[in-house]
């Protein structure tokens, strides 16, 4: 088993999940029960269960971006040195070439205070994508490190192509190459229509209606558990425990500081926050009662068909 993505998974059921009681609704639906704990019995087991991972080496002098194939996977927006791994099997949806694209901007302080410009000769930016099988192995598939000079530059943006011969879960989970191209919609209305979603979700979350949620996520869960191998039935009683309880120890808050974007060429839309604090952030951000740490519940809307509704795909 992936020990990055139990570990993320874990980290995340531990800042939304609680333990004080709540009046509100403390039962989850039985039907949704039921089909939670069925979705571990469609999960299909591979004989290749390849990971593809952003392995950061170093970061520093700069913020940044990456996304896979238009898909935003990670970024950077805060102060200091990061190294870390990130899984990207959510941006791989088939097999062959894939691109990433780096967009690499300013600095900014411990008070979140962007400097002026970007100096590529004082940044620092090295990753590799690399790819662990089943047992572990890791193999390195593609190298990359920032170009250094001096400069000044407003933002720097740069991309490369990697190959992955093999997807075995391309047909087991949502994509959105057949999505609809939101470009093409009024932006206007397309920007309510999202807001909508959010605040379906701000209000699920604050009346405790753990039924609605399950419903809204439960595609985009079913999907994540397939493309990242996680089988045991113990994560159905997770997801049962986070859909039930998340709203006892968490407050949410309502939308603000956001604007809405567009990727994967215009069939993902998604809103982010723009406050210097929470940079590209979801703002979904649930606060901890007790004055604990803040998380972001993120999700990814597509279109599947032309007149339909949006739906979570991510």
């Amino acid at each position: 088993m992936n020990k990055i993505l139990v570990f993320l998974l874990l980290f995340f059921g531990l800042n939304a999940c609680g333990q004080r009681p709540n009046k509100v609704q403390d039962r989850l639906n039985q039907s949704y029960v039921e089909s939670t704990r069925a979705m571990f019995k469609q999960i299909k087991e591979y004989d290749e269960e390849l990971e593809y991972i952003l392995a950061v080496k170093e970061s520093y002098g700069c913020t940044y971006e990456v996304l896979v194939n238009g898909f935003p996977v990670f970024s950077h927006y805060d102060s200091g040195v990061f190294t870390g791994n990130i899984p990207i099997n959510q941006a791989i949806i088939k097999s062959g070439v894939q691109k990433a694209e780096v967009v690499v901007t300013p600095a900014v302080d411990v008070n979140y205070g962007s400097k002026k410009s970007l100096d590529l000769s004082k940044s620092k930016f090295d990753f590799s994508i690399v790819c662990q099988n089943k047992s572990g192995e890791l193999t390195t598939v593609y190298t990359y490190s920032l170009p250094q000079y001096e400069t000044s530059l407003a933002a720097f943006e740069d991309s490369i192509v990697f190959d992955v011969p093999k997807v075995c879960y391309e047909h087991d989970v949502q994509n959105w190459d057949s999505s609809v191209d939101l470009q093409r919609d009024d932006r206007a209305k397309l920007q309510k229509e999202v807001e909508t979603v959010y605040t379906n979700v701000i209000e699920s979350f604050n009346k405790g209606k753990a039924e609605e949620l399950a419903r809204i996520a439960y595609k985009s869960q079913l999907d994540y558990h397939q493309y990242s191998y996680l089988k045991s039935s113990s994560y159905a009683n997770f997801l049962i425990d986070f859909w039930k309880n998340s709203y006892k120890s968490k407050e949410i808050e309502p939308l603000k500081d956001y604007e809405m974007r567009l990727y994967a060429g215009g069939r993902i839309v998604k809103l982010v926050r723009v406050d210097k604090e929470n940079y590209n952030k979801s703002p979904l951000a649930l606060v901890a009662r007790d004055g604990g740490r803040t998380s972001f519940y993120e999700i990814n809307l597509h279109r599947p068909k032309e007149g339909g509704a949006l739906e979570v795909i991510r």
